[in-house]
């Protein structure tokens, strides 16, 4: 009789930031075998009882000290090769943080936590050169799609700092008013101090949920 014995299941954070003009994520330095010494998206197995954004999350704060406000699906990794240990599944999430995030503080089984540039030639543990191709991909679509660099300014920003997170973000030009100007009339922002904007936490929720594609500005 075969056994029934299936995988064991880890959840990973790929933590997303514009720093210096550039897509980052933070990753971690493994203090342990298998892999020790490579770069890793932070994460670990999810324990008896807890969801996998729970366990995402805690996972995440334990290895980095980070805690973002708020983490979307990025997919399900299951080859069973993808861990020398034996057969682990794991749910990758996507944590988008503005450009002042946290610089991460290595705990747990890390033995050090950075940013580094999204497409980076690093040595990566596991699958996670896969992961973070794929987070790279699922970035620029959603900005498409889903007004997702919005998630990634700061608290505010002056028109000419919304074009250019989108040009660093997508590798094309943008018109800095009419950009703004798409985005004033979907709700997603508001005047803030000094003639500076503000994403609409609201209006932006609501997009995710319908979708909203950007135009092409030139």
């Amino acid at each position: 009789m075969r056994s029934r014995t299936g995988p064991s299941l880890a959840a990973d954070v790929v933590c997303l930031s514009m720093r210096g003009g550039r897509l980052e994520c933070l990753l971690i330095r493994r203090g342990r075998d298998p892999f020790r010494g490579a770069w890793a998206v932070p994460g670990g197995f999810v324990e008896e009882g807890e969801d996998a954004p729970a366990g995402a999350l805690r996972e995440l704060h334990e290895e980095t000290g980070v805690e973002p406000g708020r983490i979307c699906l990025l997919g399900f990794y299951s080859d069973p090769r993808r861990d020398p240990r034996r057969h682990i599944a794991s749910v990758v999430y996507l944590a988008p943080l503005p450009p002042d995030a946290a610089e991460g503080v290595a705990g747990d089984d890390a033995a050090s936590a950075a940013w580094h540039p999204i497409d980076a030639s690093l040595e990566l543990a596991f699958d996670h050169a896969v992961v973070l191709a794929d987070a790279h991909r699922e970035v620029r679509r959603r900005a498409e799609a889903e007004a997702f660099a919005l998630r990634l300014a700061p608290a505010e920003f002056t028109l000419e700092g919304l074009a250019e997170l989108h040009r660093s973000l997508l590798g094309r030009p943008f018109d800095a008013r009419r950009l703004a100007e798409t985005y004033r009339s979907a709700g997603l922002l508001a005047a803030a101090r000094g003639g500076r904007l503000r994403v609409v936490e609201a209006a932006l929720e609501a997009v995710e949920t319908r979708g909203y594609v950007v135009p092409a500005l030139g």
